[in-house]
Formats: C-alpha cells, sequence, structure tokens
C-alpha cells in the first residue's frame, strides 16, 4: 500500500515504466519498473470495472535509446550527462502521447536525473505533463 501513489496514477491517462538499456535489460533479464509499473496498474483497477483497464499501460513507448553507465557508479553532474538524450519515442508513436498526462515509473531515485530525461522525451513527443512515480527516494549524491 503506498498512498501517495495512487492519486497520482489516477489523474494520468498514461502510464510508461523507466527504460532499461538493451545491455542491462540483457544481464538482468527483466525490467524491474515494468514489473512494478504493471502491477500498480492491476492493483489500481482493483475490481473496479468503471476503472479503464485498456490503453493506459504502454511499456513500450519509451526507449532507450543508447547504454549509458550505470548510474549507481557516478556523481550528481556526472548523471544528468550520462543520460544527455538517451530515452526517445518513435515518431509513429507521438500520437499516443500527444495531449496527454503520463506518469513515468521507476524503482529508485536519488538525483531525478532518469526521470528527467524520460520527461524531456515525452514532452518532446507532445505530452502535456510528466509525474514521476518511484517507489523509493535515496538521500541525493554530491
Amino acid at each position: 500500500h503506498a498512498p501517495g501513489i495512487a492519486p497520482a496514477l489516477e489523474q494520468v491517462d498514461l502510464v510508461v515504466p523507466m527504460p532499461l538499456s538493451s545491455q542491462r535489460l540483457f544481464a538482468r533479464g527483466f525490467n524491474q519498473a515494468h514489473e512494478l509499473a504493471r502491477e500498480l496498474e492491476r492493483h489500481r483497477r482493483g475490481d473496479n470495472p468503471s476503472r479503464p483497464t485498456r490503453g493506459r499501460y504502454h511499456p513500450y513507448l519509451l526507449h532507450r535509446l543508447r547504454d549509458t553507465q550505470a548510474q549507481s557508479t557516478l556523481d550528481a553532474a556526472r548523471r544528468h550527462t550520462n543520460l544527455s538524450h538517451a530515452c526517445h519515442v518513435l515518431p509513429a508513436d507521438h500520437r499516443f502521447i500527444q495531449g496527454r498526462q503520463v506518469a513515468v515509473i521507476d524503482d529508485i531515485m536519488t538525483t531525478g536525473a532518469s526521470l528527467q530525461e524520460a520527461a524531456r522525451a515525452l514532452l518532446q513527443a507532445g505530452a502535456i505533463r510528466v509525474v514521476g512515480v518511484v517507489l523509493a527516494r535515496t538521500p541525493e549524491v554530491s
């Protein structure tokens, strides 16, 4: 039960997980943000038939363009430059995002660099608002 997450998810049109680089996805075998987002959406719907069940969760709208160094190995300044223009929405998918409010789901936030990069890509694709929903917040690194 996460009291701050439910209201955030009710106010958006789309839910997307933070994408992993292909290298990290291959090494790990799963995207933890995808698993979290899928479970949060399942829980949000519950047994209420009036809640929309289709079209909200889009696990593949946001892509990682390139493999980047693991954020956990970097200081705050390098985290932002490491992810610069690393996220992308395919032009064919802009139609799903234009005029919509989007929640990006991630597991942990330290500096917010990943969420800022995801928001940049989604806003560039036409989102009118992007909110970050994270499970945990670590102390900020210097």
